[in-house]
C-alpha cells in the first residue's frame, strides 16, 4: 500500500485548516486566469470567422490562381478554362454601385454572375439569374429596403468621368464626369447563407459583360486586372489537383501562386489583419496582466498572514527535526495546489462565459456566422494554467522564506502574552487601620471588607465619590477633608438592595501628598 509523504500529508492538513483564507487568494487567481482563457478563446473566434468569411468566397472551388499585383486579365481566364482538367473558372472582381427606387438608395456592391455554382457561395432565393444586360439580382435585404420584387424596376446611378479636369464655378478641381444613370429589371434574389459578403453588406449580381463594362467606363480607360481566379476541377482527388496546379503554372507564368482555397484564405487574412490583431490581443492580455498582479498580491498577503499564523506550528516541526528546505517546500507546495485548481477552475469560468456570449449572440443581428460552441485547443487550457500556477508560486515565494527562518525556540513563546501592568489588589481594612493605596470605596451599609465600618472605607483617592459623615459626629470624619457633607441616615436608613452599585477602584494617578486616613475603631457597625 503507497504511503503519503508526510510532507503532502502536513500540507494537506494545513490547507484543510485554513480553507477560509486560501479562498480568497483562490477567487482571485480564478479571475485573473478566467480573463486570459476568454481573451484567448474570443481571438481564436474572431481570427475564425474572418477564415470562414474569406474561405466562403471561394464556394467549392479547388484551386485559386492568384497574383498580389492585380495583373491577370480576362485572356488568362480563358486560358485557365482551356486547361485539361479544368470544368470552370471564375474571376473574383467587383465594384459598387447606388441603386434607387421612389426616393429610397442603397449603396450595393456588385459582382458578376458566375459560370457554375460550384463557384458562389450565393444561392438563389427566387428568380433568376442575370443573363443579358440590364438585368439584376438584388439581396433579399436590399430589395426589402427598396421594396421591390422579382420582375420590378430600379435605377443605378454611378459617376462617369470625363477625359480631363476641369474647374467648376466654386473652384472646385473635378473631373470633368458626369452622372450616369442605368434602369434594371430585378430578375432575382440571392440569399448569402455563409455570410461570405457579410463585411460589405450583401452583393447583387450582374453579368459578367455588365460588370466588366461598368468597370471600364468608371475607370475611363483599361479594364483593371484581377488578383484571383477560382477554379473548378473535374476530379478534387489529390492526384487531379496536383497535375492541375502543375498545368496551371506553366499555361498562367504571371500568377504568382497557385493554392488551395484554405491555404489563400489563410494568406488573406493574415494580410488583412496586417499586425491589428497582435495589437488587440496585447492590450487585452496587458488587462489580463494586470489582474494577475493584483491577484499575486493577494496570494502574497494571504500566504504571509498564514505564515505568521502558523509560526508555532512551524517552530514545533523544527524542534522534531524538519528542515529549512522541507518547511520552505511545505508552502510552496499549498500554492501550487491552490494555483492549479484555481487556475482550472478559471479556465471553465473563461469558457462558460464565452459560451454564454455565443448563445446570447443569435439574439442580435450581427451579420456573421459565429460557432454555436467553444473548441478549448491545446494553448487555451495549458497558456491560463500556467500562468496562474507561475503567477501564484512567485507570490508565495517571500511568505516561504519567512517560514522557513522561523526559529525552533519560537516553539517555547506562550501562546498568550502576558498582561505586564501592575495591578494593587483590594485593600482589606480593619477597624483601626490605614486604607491603603488603590483600595475601594464601601458605601455604609453594603457588603464590605470592612463589616465595621459605617462610614465610607475613605480612600483619598477616591475623589470622584463623596464622602459621607460618620454615623455619631456631625462633622466631616478625619479622613475626608473638603468633602461634600451627606447625611450617613440616607445610608443606614435603607436596607441593602441586590442592585447596589459595585464598588469603584481608585485611580493611581490621582494620590495624593498626605498619607490615606484610618478606618476609625469607634465607628458604629453597618447593619
Amino acid at each position: 500500500m503507497a504511503t503519503i509523504d508526510p510532507t503532502v500529508r502536513l500540507t494537506l492538513g494545513q490547507m484543510r485548516r485554513s480553507a477560509g483564507r486560501l479562498a480568497a487568494a483562490a477567487t482571485a487567481v480564478v479571475i485573473g486566469t478566467a480573463f486570459v482563457a476568454a481573451t484567448l478563446l474570443a481571438g481564436g473566434i474572431v481570427t475564425r470567422t474572418t477564415y470562414d468569411q474569406v474561405a466562403a468566397q471561394y464556394a467549392d472551388g479547388d484551386l485559386v490562381v492568384f497574383d498580389r499585383t492585380g495583373t491577370l486579365t480576362s485572356q488568362d481566364v480563358a486560358t485557365i478554362r482551356a486547361v485539361d482538367g479544368v470544368s470552370a473558372a471564375d474571376g473574383l472582381r467587383g465594384t459598387y454601385a447606388e441603386l434607387n427606387r421612389d426616393g429610397r438608395t442603397v449603396y450595393q456592391a456588385l459582382l458578376g454572375a458566375p459560370s457554375d455554382p460550384r463557384l458562389s457561395p450565393l444561392d438563389l432565393a427566387s428568380g433568376t439569374w442575370p443573363d443579358r444586360a440590364g438585368q439584376i439580382a438584388l439581396p433579399v435585404d436590399a430589395a426589402r429596403l427598396l421594396g421591390v420584387d422579382v420582375g420590378d424596376t430600379i435605377s443605378s446611378t454611378r459617376w462617369l468621368p470625363g477625359a480631363k479636369p476641369v474647374m467648376d464655378e466654386n473652384g472646385v478641381d473635378r473631373d470633368g464626369g458626369r452622372a450616369g444613370t442605368e434602369r434594371l429589371t430585378v430578375s432575382g434574389l440571392v440569399d448569402d447563407p455563409l455570410h461570405a459578403y457579410a463585411a460589405s453588406g450583401g452583393v447583387a449580381v450582374v453579368t459578367p459583360a455588365a460588370l466588366e463594362q461598368r468597370l471600364a467606363a468608371e475607370a475611363a480607360g483599361p479594364l483593371p486586372g484581377l488578383r484571383t481566379v477560382v477554379v473548378a476541377l473535374d476530379r478534387s482527388d489529390a492526384a487531379a489537383v496536383a497535375a492541375a496546379r502543375d498545368a496551371l503554372a506553366a499555361a498562367v507564368p504571371r500568377a504568382t501562386g497557385i493554392t488551395t482555397p484554405e491555404a489563400y484564405a489563410e494568406d488573406v487574412v493574415a494580410g488583412l489583419a496586417d499586425g491589428q490583431n497582435i495589437i488587440f490581443l496585447v492590450f487585452v492580455l496587458a488587462l489580463a496582466g494586470v489582474s494577475l498582479v493584483v491577484a499575486g498580491l493577494v496570494i502574497a498577503n494571504t500566504f504571509q498572514v498564514l505564515v505568521a499564523q502558523r509560526s508555532r506550528t512551524l517552530a514545533l516541526l523544527r524542534c522534531i527535526g524538519a528542515g529549512t528546505g522541507q518547511v520552505y517546500r511545505t508552502v510552496l507546495l499549498e500554492a501550487a495546489a491552490v494555483g492549479v485548481v484555481a487556475s482550472a477552475a478559471g479556465v471553465l469560468a473563461g469558457a462558460a462565459l464565452v459560451q454564454g456570449g455565443l448563445l446570447l449572440a443569435p439574439l442580435f443581428d450581427l451579420g456573421v456566422a459565429l460557432p454555436p460552441t467553444v473548441s478549448l485547443s491545446v494553448p487555451v487550457l495549458l497558456i491560463p494554467l500556467g500562468v496562474g500556477v507561475l503567477v501564484t508560486l512567485l507570490a508565495a515565494l517571500a511568505p516561504a522564506r519567512a517560514a522557513a527562518r522561523v526559529a525552533p525556540v519560537a516553539a517555547l513563546s506562550p501562546a498568550v502574552a502576558p498582561d505586564l501592568r501592575a495591578r494593587a489588589a483590594p485593600a482589606r481594612c480593619s477597624p483601626g487601620s490605614p486604607a491603603q493605596a488603590g483600595s475601594r470605596c464601601w458605601p455604609p451599609g453594603s457588603p464590605s471588607a470592612c463589616p465595621a465600618v459605617s462610614t465610607w472605607d475613605c480612600s483619598p483617592r477616591c475623589s470622584a465619590v463623596p464622602c459621607p459623615w460618620s454615623a455619631s459626629s456631625s462633622g466631616p470624619s478625619s479622613g475626608c477633608r473638603g468633602s461634600r457633607r451627606r447625611s450617613a441616615t440616607s445610608w443606614t436608613s435603607r436596607a441593602p438592595r441586590p442592585g447596589w452599585p459595585q464598588p469603584t477602584r481608585c485611580a493611581t494617578r490621582a494620590a495624593p501628598p498626605r498619607p490615606p486616613p484610618r478606618c476609625s475603631s469607634a465607628s458604629p457597625s453597618s447593619p
